[in-house]
């Protein structure tokens, strides 16, 4: 298990990797010094974290990703429906990304979980299909969306997924992501708890990803109090 030690907004953070039972007899409990991390309260599972370490850490050992059911049965929506890796997986898979970096004389690890943090290959194709954005493995929530470590950056991203094309995205001052989240929250995007010296975040709905014409309309009826006033004369 992979999991955050402190309270969402605590600075002085730490990530802990705890062996799967079948690999409590050879394998301890590791802590890193964590630089930032998010976490799904829907899922469960940690989104993406920075942490510290000389020497890379092997997902294998620890890895348990949950995966929810989404059925339309509410007694089962949400429920946990199966924990990777199981017994039909390979040695040695992981649902996440894994980067090593290094800077300013220090090490780390990166760990993105995929299709939960989008990808950015797609945006700029013309099919609006579910493959232009997922990778191969598991889509462990309902929820998907993007971080960036400049707000501005962030909900131009966030734009670009919801089909607003560059010139209709400069039509608007983007607003910072807190001002964003205050009018998106009634279309369901929200921010994830945040652990460390966090960049900012905001997840969505990820059928919202194939709903070509709805996701446009939403975004130009949440950005609407951030129209530029040149936009704004031309209009009237």
């Amino acid at each position: 298990m992979i999991e955050l030690t402190g309270k969402p907004g605590d600075t002085n953070c730490r990530i802990r990797f705890l062996p799967r039972p079948g690999f409590k007899k050879t394998h301890k409990v590791i802590e890193r010094e964590l630089v930032y991390g998010h976490y799904c309260p829907r899922c469960m599972n940690v989104v993406q974290a920075l942490c510290l370490t000389d020497e890379a850490v092997d997902l294998w050992p620890y890895e348990e990703t949950n995966v929810i059911s989404l059925s339309k049965d509410e007694a089962k929506n949400g429920s946990i429906l199966k924990v990777v890796p199981n017994g039909d997986s390979t040695a040695g898979y992981t649902n996440y990304t894994v980067t090593p970096l290094r800077g300013a004389g220090e090490r780390g690890q990166h760990l993105v979980l995929k299709n939960h943090v989008l990808t950015y290959h797609g945006i700029e194709q013309d099919k609006h299909t579910s493959d232009r954005y997922f990778e191969p493995g598991e889509r462990t929530c309902e929820y998907a969306g993007a971080f960036a470590l400049r707000e501005d950056l962030l909900i131009r991203d966030v734009c670009h997924f919801m089909r607003l094309d560059v010139a209709a995205i400069d039509a608007y001052n983007l607003p910072s992501v807190e001002d964003f989240l205050k009018l998106a929250v009634a279309y369901d995007f929200r921010s994830l708890p945040a652990y460390g010296y966090a960049p900012p975040v905001v997840v969505f709905p990820r059928d919202k990803l194939t709903n070509t014409r709805n996701c446009g309309w939403q975004m130009r009826t949440i950005l609407q109090p951030f129209v530029k006033p040149t936009e704004q004369k031309e209009a009237a």
